[in-house]
């Protein structure tokens, strides 16, 4: 499933936010809000409602695909440019549901928050 823009920006904010400083993130950070990492997602799906579920799972693998894009060396931009615009599979979201959180992402700024407190997390910020 690509969801170029919408995830492109998303992206893009929550990268040059994570990699900006860790005070704009621990702000955001606030406890029984989405896990930070594989590790801990069994236990963020306890404490969150069920309708967090879905959530959560956008809010961990955006972030994690975020990371792993940080964390790659890219001798072209253009396949730099192309690795932050391939949105990550969602298995458990339907297409609905990923476009719904993509847009989200640019239009509410609480939940552009909880992606980067997300992100800071799974970059090990």
């Amino acid at each position: 499933m690509r969801l170029a823009g919408a995830v492109a920006g998303a992206v893009l904010l929550a990268s040059l936010a994570a990699c900006g400083g860790g005070d704009a993130s621990d702000s955001s950070a606030e406890p029984g809000k989405p896990a930070g990492s594989a590790s801990t997602s069994a236990s963020a799906g306890t404490a969150a409602a069920g309708g967090d579920s879905a959530r959560d799972e956008f809010l961990r693998l955006t972030a994690a695909h975020i990371c792993t894009v940080q964390g790659t060396v890219y001798d072209d931009p253009a396949e730099l440019a192309a690795a932050y615009d391939e949105a990550p599979d969602y298995p458990s979201l339907s297409d609905a549901q990923a476009a719904a959180f993509s847009k989200k992402v640019t239009s509410d700024p609480d939940f552009s928050a909880l992606l980067l407190a997300e992100v800071s997390r799974a970059c090990g910020g």
